[in-house]
């Protein structure tokens, strides 16, 4: 009798190993799929800055759609990602300290502006859109909205 309970104590004992081994796997296969995910972005986010700078600096209206894009976000009160296009057009066109000699506005303060936690007073910002409408030869103006 004492050898029957005592493979019964090693089998379930087994059965609880194998469980731990098929969770810690799962959990190592999770970590894995994350990590590559993260890699794969932080690869894609170079990638994608220059592909933007180079679709920039080729297409004039690609610019124009950025330059759009940004301000109809920010005035739909999405003014995080409108900053961040804005960013993105500003280093793919313009550039940060050009943009700071048009508009007499440190480079520096400018990158902190369009930053992720960036609150750009309204003088600047209607400023340093002025200066890269006129760049672009375009003008923007806003219309009510009927219905």
């Amino acid at each position: 009798m004492v050898a029957s309970s005592s493979f019964c104590l090693r089998e379930e004992r087994k059965g609880r190993q194998q469980e731990d081994i098929r969770h810690a796997k799962a959990n190592w296969d999770d970590y894995g799929k994350r990590k590559t995910q993260e890699n794969r972005t932080m690869a894609l986010t170079r990638d994608f800055r220059e592909t933007i700078r180079d679709r920039a600096q080729r297409e004039p209206k690609f610019r124009k759609a950025l330059l759009s894009e940004a301000i109809e976000l920010m005035l739909s009160g999405d003014e995080k990602t409108g900053r961040a296009i804005l960013r993105n057009y500003i280093n793919a066109t313009v550039g940060f300290r050009q943009l700071e000699e048009a508009t007499s506005i440190p480079a520096n303060s400018l990158m902190r502006m369009f930053g992720p936690n960036g609150n750009p007073s309204a003088k600047n910002l209607f400023g340093v859109l002025a200066h890269l409408q006129a760049r672009e030869g375009v003008n923007f103006e806003l219309r009510p909205r009927r219905g």
